[in-house]
């Protein structure tokens, strides 16, 4: 719970009679947030009661950690109950604002300083009070009944006096209930019953317990001091050392440490841990998704959040995990492997504990985690960035480079009838390239009679009939018809002349030979 600032009197159930000029300060948890309430100065016994007591506006719950201000607190002239607080069916915390004895609370040798009548359940801590001077006929300072449980934090009980001649218990009377003393003092108490100068345990339910140690959270330890003045009634038990103790080097651990169970001593959280309060035993691990590497931490906001690009499965951790190759985490504060993405088809990330994935470029591709991209192969190609696969060149192209964002068209006279290729193919000679408009299958077709081609031609030539040349359908070169014969255009073929006639060569006709020659052939 959060603090609560006000002199002592604030705690009380009944006040018999109030303190002259109080002011009472508050702080208070209340609904989830802290409320800092107005100083309230008080004068009369009806104010304090109105301000804190059940029957009025209390502003103290169970559970609530009350801070006194140093000073001496005094009743004046208390009415015929006789003691300064009676606190009943409350627990949580009263504590004077510095742990130096500071706030005196002064019963001036005529009242009890406290009855604790219940705590309700819970435990009542009093903590670096100096009660002094209460006298009531058993327990002058204090007077703990009705299954009260309450833990004394280096209080002094100083001159008090029980004036009963049956029981004692100058500064405690353990009436009904446990109590337990870290670092307690007594000094100058006395008991008209010489039973119990110091302490006086009631038979039956009644215990008290000293502790060698200082108080829970706390490092260091408390120096022990003379033998007490003890009577145990019956059945009552004590337990521990039975010593006035003072406080030592105790000294409560302070956000950012925690008390080494071993050693005793005050510690610094270790990395990846911390604690937000004073007097933990136990440093709190930064969540998971989280991480510190500097040790000594006071509140979770020293957590930091894993990067993007990272994640931690495990609390209290000093570092976060990369995620691998071919994932990545665009957010911070990954508490799992899995949110650890894997980059989609098309992308990469060839590092770990990479925030985001980089598109493969145009002639690349890559399948989903991949942690580079991969040239599309010969006859293949990716005209975009980010291409998850790679397209086959159509038929009528081609491609024999690797890592292709586009696909060339064959070369007039060549072709591919495939898709995928990485080369294209000519006409033999004697053949010409017809492709189709529509599909751009290309097809080689025979040059005619009288025709021929070269390799890759996509038209026939005719050969020249007047020079004596002639072919056959698919032919690469004409014939030359040579002397004594001639081409005949219609079989396109060489033809031997006729007798009577004759030819040098290179013509498509005999001539008649001259009046008075004959050829024998």
């Amino acid at each position: 719970m959060a603090p609560l600032f006000i002199p002592l009197a604030a705690v009380v159930l009944l006040f018999a009679q109030c303190c002259s000029a109080i002011e009472v300060e508050t702080k208070q948890l209340r609904e989830g947030g802290l409320r800092r309430l107005t100083v309230h100065p008080v004068h009369t016994q009806d104010e304090i009661f109105n301000k804190i007591s059940l029957g009025g506006n209390s502003l103290m719950s169970n559970g609530d950690d009350v801070v006194v201000k140093e000073g001496d607190y005094i009743c004046g002239s208390c009415n015929s109950k006789g003691r300064m607080f009676w606190i009943s069916g409350l627990y949580g915390k009263v504590r004077c604002e510095r742990d130096n004895l500071g706030c005196k609370l002064d019963g001036e040798g005529s009242r009890q300083v406290m009855l604790v009548d219940g705590t309700g359940g819970g435990t009542l801590v009093l903590r670096g009070l100096h009660i002094l001077r209460g006298n009531s006929v058993f327990g002058g300072g204090m007077n703990a009944n009705t299954n009260a449980m309450v833990t004394l934090e280096l209080v002094l009980f100083e001159n008090c006096h029980a004036s009963s001649e049956v029981y004692g218990g100058g500064a405690i009377m353990g009436w009904s209930g446990d109590l337990n003393l870290f670092g307690v003092s007594f000094l100058g108490n006395t008991a008209a019953s010489n039973q119990g100068y110091d302490i006086y345990v009631n038979t039956g339910s009644s215990s008290v317990t000293f502790h060698n140690t200082c108080p829970v959270g706390e490092g260091g330890s408390p120096t022990e001091g003379s033998a007490l003045d003890i009577f145990v009634a019956g059945t009552g038990t004590v337990n521990g050392q039975h010593n006035s103790y003072t406080k030592g080097t105790c000294d409560v651990c302070v956000p950012g440490e925690f008390l080494n169970s071993d050693t005793q001593m005050c510690e610094s959280c270790p990395n990846g841990k911390y604690t937000d309060d004073e007097g933990l035993t136990v440093c709190s691990s930064c969540p998971a998704g989280s991480f510190d590497s500097a040790a000594g931490g006071s509140t979770s906001s020293e957590c930091t959040l894993c990067a993007a690009g990272t994640f931690n499965e495990v609390p209290g951790r000093t570092v976060c995990d990369d995620c691998g190759v071919g994932k990545y985490r665009a957010e911070t504060g990954a508490a799992l492997r899995s949110d650890c993405l894997s980059c989609a088809a098309g992308t990469y990330s060839h590092l770990t504990g990479s925030p985001a994935c980089q598109n493969c470029t145009a002639g690349r591709f890559s399948p989903e985690m991949s942690s580079g991209c991969t040239p599309c192969f010969a006859g293949w190609y990716s005209s975009s960035n980010a291409s998850p696969t790679c397209t086959k060149c159509p038929i009528g192209k081609y491609t024999d480079a690797l890592g292709s964002s586009s696909c060339e068209t064959c070369d007039p006279g060549t072709y591919t009838n495939d898709e995928g290729s990485f080369g294209c193919d000519k006409c033999p000679g004697g053949q010409k390239l017809v492709r189709d408009s529509e599909s751009g299958v290309g097809t080689c077709v025979d040059c005619e009679d009288g025709e021929f081609s070269n390799p890759g031609a996509i038209t026939c030539d005719a050969c020249e009939h007047t020079a004596g040349m002639v072919s056959k359908a698919g032919s690469q070169t004409c014939t030359y018809c040579g002397p004594g014969f001639y081409a005949d255009i219609s079989t396109h073929e060489c033809k031997e002349c006729e007798v009577g006639k004759y030819s040098i060569g290179g013509k498509n006709d005999c001539e008649v030979c001259l009046a008075g020659t004959n050829t024998n052939n």
